[in-house]
């Protein structure tokens, strides 16, 4: 039993010089191999380009990340552009607005000032007739008003007073004049030239009839062959009648 213990085994063959020769080169080899690594990854960690034969590797360097906010982002993606275009058109709403409420009042202005220079020539024409008895009667009003002259006596006044009585009295016995044409004769330079004082003071006491003088130019009128139609309006425009003068006299021709 213990020949054929190792018959199963394979032969037994002795080391040779070319079997130890073998394994110094393998050995060899892969130190070599090991050393090339070695020094390769050094080479890499100093950013040289390992050489693996004679085929050079271009390692790439590593790229450091980008940063996003370094990035250039376009101006119409700025928060700063957009606010500027919205200033703008405020600015021009604004100003808008602004011109349309200028010219709204000019407007107004206008319109206002044309009205009213429409109302005062309607008022004026309303008023033209009975003008002159106002004026007559804020003429007595003023003249009562003032005081003579210092140097005037009364003796001297009073007879400035008689001579325009007098003189008022004779227009209104011969010319049959309206109140406010005996105030014009009297105090008008190219008439006798009389102070309005005088006047006034004439025509108060005066106690004349406007209404049979207006009668008498309308009579006249009527014989000089004036039309009825046309003697209201020469009575209150050419003699300054009042209306209700001119009136009475036209309805009772």
């Amino acid at each position: 039993m213990n020949e054929n213990k190792y018959d199963d085994k394979e032969p037994y063959e002795p080391i040779t010089e070319d079997v130890a020769d073998n394994d110094l080169l393998e050995e060899y080899e892969a130190q070599l191999a090991e050393q090339k690594q070695a020094q390769n990854s050094a080479q890499q960690a100093n950013g040289e380009q390992p050489v693996y034969g004679e085929q050079p590797v271009v390692v790439q360097q590593p790229q450091p990340p980008v940063n996003p906010d370094e990035e250039k982002t376009p101006v119409y993606k700025q928060w700063w552009f957009w606010l500027i275009i919205v200033l703008v058109i405020v600015a021009i709403i604004v100003g808008l607005v602004v011109g349309l409420s200028k010219g709204d009042k000019k407007t107004d202005t206008s319109s206002s000032s044309v009205s009213t220079s429409a109302q005062s020539t309607a008022g004026s024409s309303t008023t033209g007739q009975s003008t002159s008895a106002q004026t007559t009667k804020a003429s007595t009003t003023a003249a009562t008003t003032k005081k003579s002259t210092p140097s005037e006596s009364e003796a001297e006044k009073q007879a400035r007073y008689n001579l325009a009585l007098e003189k008022a009295k004779a227009l209104n016995e011969l010319m049959h004049m309206s109140r406010q044409g005996i105030y014009n004769e009297l105090t008008s330079p190219k008439g006798e030239g009389l102070k309005e004082d005088a006047v006034n003071y004439a025509l108060d006491h005066l106690n004349a009839d406007y209404r049979a003088n207006a009668m008498v130019i309308a009579q006249q009128y009527v014989s000089q062959g004036v039309a009825e139609e046309d003697i209201y309006s020469k009575l209150v425009n050419d003699d300054l009648f009042t209306d209700d003068e001119a009136q009475y006299a036209v309805d009772h021709l």
